[in-house]
């Protein structure tokens, strides 16, 4: 790729993310009588968020406020990992494993629109920015699969002497 072809390949990717951006739109104002889930507490503009589940997706309100998503987000990854070395139920710990190690921040109830699945992105009303979804400690790639794999030694030994 020569020079003028790299600069026309980071113009084209500049005006593809812009116009990406442009089209996103929020909540300009927080929805009334809306509670965390989790707190109880309203929602309001200090704490009221909206999450994504893929990256052209619409952006949906959550109904947990920002500091319970973030309290998710600090702690989800590490009671998974506990939970399956922990675990004295062989179909709860063959269930987490069949799922393998989250990535990103995930809740039914708290992100109703997301089926259950990982969210992508998050965005705060009250910075008015897009925050990562990400877990902490959470791992990618080649990492998470060799983590997976390591997990499944903890794998409760079915007892077959019926």
């Amino acid at each position: 790729m020569n020079e003028d072809d790299k600069n026309d390949f980071c113009t084209d990717a500049a005006m593809n993310h812009e116009e990406v951006t442009k089209e996103e739109k929020h909540a300009e104002a927080v929805p009334e009588n809306l509670t965390c889930l989790i707190c109880y507490d309203d929602i309001d503009e200090s704490n009221y968020i909206e999450y994504k589940t893929s990256q052209f997706s619409e952006w949906h309100p959550s109904t947990f406020c920002q500091n319970c998503t973030g309290i998710l987000i600090q702690t989800q990854y590490h009671k998974y990992i506990n939970n399956v070395q922990k675990s004295e139920c062989l179909r709860e710990q063959k269930n987490l494993l069949e799922m393998g190690p989250p990535i990103n921040v995930k809740d039914k109830n708290g992100f109703p629109f997301s089926d259950g699945n990982e969210i992508y992105s998050l965005w705060y009303f009250s910075d008015k920015k897009i925050h990562s979804a990400k877990l902490d400690g959470s791992l990618e790639g080649e990492e998470r699969m060799k983590l997976w794999n390591e997990l499944k030694n903890f794998l409760i030994k079915e007892d077959k002497t019926e």
